[in-house]
C-alpha cells in the first residue's frame, strides 16, 4: 500500500496530512476529525490512545475481525471495503486548535468527497466532526442520525469516553447495519 502521509495544500498552507483512503465502492466511509500528530508520526490513521480504543472496541463488537499481524486498521479497514478520511487536514494536538475556517474548508471538502464516492454510509468517528459537517447541533448519544448528508446515512461512533456498555450497544447496531446493507447488494 502506498504511504499514507502526503504533503498537501490547506487554506494556502503546506502540510503534511493524510490521504484518502477510498475504495472504488466503499461500503462506509469513516471520517475522523483531524489527524493528530502521534498519528501522523506513526504514519496511519487513528494510533492515538482515543483511536487505538475506538479500534479495539470496533474489534471487541465484531465490527471488523482483527486484522492480519503486521497489518494496520486502517489498511484493513480500506482492504474490507471502507473509506477513511478526516473532516480536518490540518493536524493538531487538540481540536481547540482548529478554525472556523478549518471546519467550513473541511466540510466543503468534504461534500466534494461524497460526491465523487458515493458511499452509502457516514460514521463519523466524533460527534465534533459530525456536527461541523452537517452544521447542526446533535442530542446526546450515539449511533443512527436522522440526517443524510448527499444521500448517505450519517452513524455517529460512540465516543471515546463512552462506558464499554453503551460503546458496545451503539457498535452492535453498526454492525447490524453493515449486515443489513450487505445482504442488500
Amino acid at each position: 500500500m502506498q504511504p499514507l502521509v502526503v504533503e498537501t495544500d490547506w487554506l494556502g498552507e503546506r502540510i503534511l496530512t493524510f490521504r484518502d483512503l477510498i475504495p472504488h465502492t466503499p461500503r462506509a466511509l469513516f471520517v475522523g476529525l483531524n489527524p493528530s500528530p502521534v498519528s501522523l508520526a506513526a504514519g496511519h490513521y487513528h494510533q492515538g490512545r482515543l483511536g487505538k480504543r475506538m479500534w479495539r472496541r470496533m474489534e471487541q463488537s465484531a465490527v471488523i475481525p482483527s486484522p492480519p499481524a503486521g497489518t494496520y486498521h486502517d489498511e484493513w479497514l480500506f482492504r474490507l471495503g471502507f473509506g477513511l478520511t478526516d473532516l480536518v487536514k490540518r493536524p493538531s494536538p487538540s481540536a481547540r486548535d482548529l478554525t472556523s475556517r478549518d471546519f467550513a474548508h473541511g466540510r466543503a471538502r468534504l461534500l466534494a468527497l461524497l460526491l465523487e464516492a458515493h458511499p452509502p454510509l457516514i460514521c463519523f468517528v466524533y460527534k465534533l466532526a459530525a456536527e461541523q459537517a452537517l452544521d447542526k447541533r446533535l442530542p446526546p448519544g450515539a449511533g443512527l442520525v436522522s440526517a443524510r448528508i448527499e444521500g448517505a446515512q450519517v452513524f455517529l461512533m460512540p465516543g471515546p469516553y463512552a462506558t464499554s456498555a453503551e460503546a458496545a450497544r451503539t457498535l452492535r447496531a453498526l454492525k447490524a447495519l453493515l449486515r443489513r446493507r450487505s445482504r442488500a447488494r
